[in-house]
């Protein structure tokens, strides 16, 4: 099942309710035309998080096979796709934790999320594509316990080609600010610290202005260093007028979360 989502961290019947029927209209196929280079990373147990959950349903194409927090995934008809899991977050009031994370094949990262119950179940899946300016959610039946890690592991070197382009936002920093550009249906710039620049690629939104008060929306983006061979995921917030955060990604070859905050940032939302 193909669905825009309302927000990440919403609950599904919030989503529903909050995105109603209509849809804004569709980006234009845009894509990225060059090639990033990754390098080989060793993912140390410490940079994972310790889950083991698995699907016991084929609902919507989906399959969940992860275990010490490493395994596949499949959706869409691709897979199985080699992935980890690299963050845990809590969200008790709708009785979930959500575990973040991110299948690696050459030419396409997987980003998705797990939704897992207090009492062992793997309730949702929730899954995009760096190609592909879509998201896929869908209710499953499975388990999600928490368990050890048993080993690092190593992600060979690979290259990130086709990334698809989002639209629908602009978002730039003020002269003497840090830099950050980023526009529709076109590839952005940041800085990155250390006198560092790096391109930045918004694959997919996630409007969630009706999903609280006050609302948000997200930009979710590849982050990379072509010269240096890194690259990182990572999500834009776009909820305070004066800055612009990102965060809830994750970086190779570091293997390490990844976040970043541009004070005085300015954005405008233009669908």
């Amino acid at each position: 099942m193909r669905v825009l989502r309302c927000g990440s961290l919403v609950a599904l019947s919030v989503c529903a309710a909050a995105c109603g029927d209509e849809r804004p209209p569709l980006c234009p196929e845009a894509y990225f035309d060059g090639e990033l280079p990754v390098a080989a990373t060793t993912v140390s147990t410490a940079d994972i998080q310790a889950v083991t959950a698995h699907t016991t349903s084929n609902a919507g194409g989906v399959t969940v096979d992860i275990v010490g927090g490493q395994g596949t995934v499949s959706y869409e008809g691709r897979g199985p796709i080699p992935a980890f899991i690299f963050s845990t977050i809590p969200w008790p009031l709708i009785d979930r934790t959500l575990f973040a994370g991110l299948g690696v094949k050459d030419g396409v990262w997987y980003p998705f999320w797990l939704y897992c119950s207090d009492d062992g179940r793997l309730t949702e899946f929730d899954g995009e594509m760096t190609d592909r300016d879509v998201a896929v959610l869908t209710s499953l039946e499975g388990t999600c316990v928490l368990t050890r890690v048993d080993a690092p592991f190593t992600i060979p070197a690979h290259s990130l080609r086709n990334v698809a382009l989002s639209c629908g936002f602009t978002v730039t920093a003020p002269v003497g600010a840090r830099a950050l550009d980023l526009g529709s249906s076109r590839a952005g710039s940041a800085d990155i610290g250390a006198g560092r620049s790096a391109v930045v690629l918004p694959f997919h939104t996630v409007d969630c202005r009706e999903c609280g008060s006050p609302g948000w929306y997200e930009l979710h983006a590849l982050v990379a260093d072509p010269g240096t061979q890194w690259a990182a995921f990572v999500v834009y917030y776009l909820d305070d007028p004066g800055s612009v955060s990102a965060g809830n990604g994750f970086q190779l070859p570091n293997a390490a979360p990844y976040a970043d905050f541009y004070r005085g940032a300015v954005w405008e939302l233009i669908r």
